[in-house]
């Protein structure tokens, strides 16, 4: 005679028959991302006219290295409503990218750690101020394996404050 589950027993196994195969239903090709890095702007940037008439946005682009290993940030583009304001380089970003705690600007986040990239967005006088921006941060990142070192990490939409000083 086959064995029989108690009666308390047989929701509990039905709901784990239930979601294996719900786990089963997902699409076998679905490429994993990996997410080295992760972004945050913690303050909106705040739109002003600066005394050349532009129209500037000043804020920290919050970045961790969420890896075992040294992360080197080769390109960061700050985007508008989805069009390009700004590309800033590997060694741009070398001067502008402050580890938290220390003073010294670098280009390679080491393990574990997190920076601030200061940014500084200038707009052409009669510019429209962007409703959100987002980020695509290109980086290199040594413990990853062969053809997966080069990653570019798209940050989500942040708002901006809808005023100008």
């Amino acid at each position: 005679m086959p064995a029989q589950l108690p009666r308390n027993r047989l929701p509990f196994a039905l709901a784990c028959l239930i979601l294996m195969n719900l786990a089963d239903m997902s699409p076998a090709n679905a490429a994993e991302k990996m997410t080295p890095l992760l972004l945050a702007v913690h303050d909106a940037p705040i739109p002003f006219t600066g005394s050349d008439g532009k129209l500037h946005l000043v804020y920290e682009l919050w970045m961790t290295n969420f890896s075992s290993g040294n992360l080197k940030i080769e390109k960061v583009e700050v985007l508008g409503d989805g069009t390009l304001l700004q590309t800033l380089d590997a060694a741009t970003i070398a001067g502008r990218l402050q580890p938290a705690g220390q003073r010294e600007s670098v280009g390679t986040l080491p393990k574990s750690a997190q920076a601030l990239l200061f940014l500084h967005v200038v707009l052409q006088p009669g510019s429209k101020v962007p409703k959100a921006l987002s980020h695509h941060v290109a980086i290199h990142l040594d413990a990853a394996p062969p053809g997966y070192q080069k990653v570019t990490e798209e940050a989500a939409l942040w708002m901006l404050i809808n005023r100008t000083l």
